[in-house]
């Protein structure tokens, strides 16, 4: 009786200190869970690379071009935290992620968010760059840039998985189609 439930005491407490604490707030570089998480791991199965602001004070960008700035991972169009009112969009330095994964498929975007969830890393999601509030480009975070899902599936006629009727004709667009 006694022994049995000192025991199971000792195997609970035992259990309870292997779980490491993680903290509530995902990290974002500079921090050095960030940095130091395993990003070669990831990087076998996905394209990640840094983001490299794009500075639209520089003579050599197309500063009035908002399509050019769609097709740049370190650009922001139209933000209210970035942009301004002589310049169509603005990405400084000091507001970037620094990482990003270029998207292809919906097993990149699984891949990412698996790869952030397991090391509590701050996680963005961006396609062009249109958010006012600037979500879509968290200072520091990993962004899931979806700017390359550009498939479009057009059926005639569709049944959903689990229904036994078609609802007709459909369309999918992928995360990152434009509509100019």
């Amino acid at each position: 009786g006694m022994l049995a439930a000192a025991a199971l005491a000792a195997l609970a407490w035992s259990a309870r200190a292997q779980v490491v604490a993680r903290p509530a707030c995902p990290a974002a570089s500079p921090d050095p869970a960030f940095d130091g998480a395993p990003w070669s791991e990831l990087g076998k199965r996905v394209v990640l690379r840094e983001v490299a602001p794009v500075e639209l004070r520089a003579a050599d960008t197309p500063r009035r071009n908002p399509l050019w700035l769609t097709h740049q991972p370190g650009a922001m169009v139209y933000s209210g935290t970035m942009g301004s009112d002589g310049v169509a969009g603005w990405a400084a330095a000091s507001s970037t992620p620094a990482r990003y994964v270029a998207l292809r498929t919906a097993e990149d975007a699984s891949e990412a968010l698996k790869f952030a969830a397991d090391n509590n890393l701050a996680v963005s999601v961006k396609n062009t760059g249109h958010d006012w509030f600037g979500r879509s480009f968290r200072r520091g975070s990993l962004m899931l840039w979806t700017h390359k899902m550009t498939k479009i599936d057009w059926r005639d006629d569709f049944t959903p998985a689990g229904c036994s009727q078609s609802v007709g004709p459909t369309v999918t667009v992928g995360a990152g189609v434009q509509f100019w």
